[in-house]
């Protein structure tokens, strides 16, 4: 199993999901179980990744990857600016950023 780089533990499984909210804004959930604790996110897309299909499709393939292959993912958080930095797997240290607020 890969390693998750937000908290070294390894991930247990993941899930990404479209929900739309209360206001009919869609948006997705990502939530990622390691054997040390279990972190949700809310993410949305933006001017910089406008596309929710493009953002679900790239971390289920990145998780997928880092899970089946023992290889990490990482996300770095900056809540002040409500967006986290993801780090994807074999990506030669290819990072993304996503409009996002953690819920747990």
């Amino acid at each position: 199993m890969g390693n998750f780089d937000l908290n070294s533990g390894t991930i247990e499984d993941f899930k990404v999901e479209e929900i739309e909210e209360k206001d009919g804004y869609k948006v997705l959930h990502l939530t990622i179980e390691t054997h040390l604790e279990i972190v949700k996110y809310r993410i949305a897309a933006d001017t910089r990744e406008p596309s929710l299909e493009a953002i679900r499709d790239d971390l289920n393939k990145a998780l997928n990857q880092a899970k089946n292959n023992e290889c990490c993912f990482g996300i770095d958080e900056y809540k002040e600016r409500s967006y986290i930095s993801v780090t994807f797997p074999n990506g030669n240290g290819k990072r993304k950023q996503y409009t996002a607020q953690r819920l747990f």
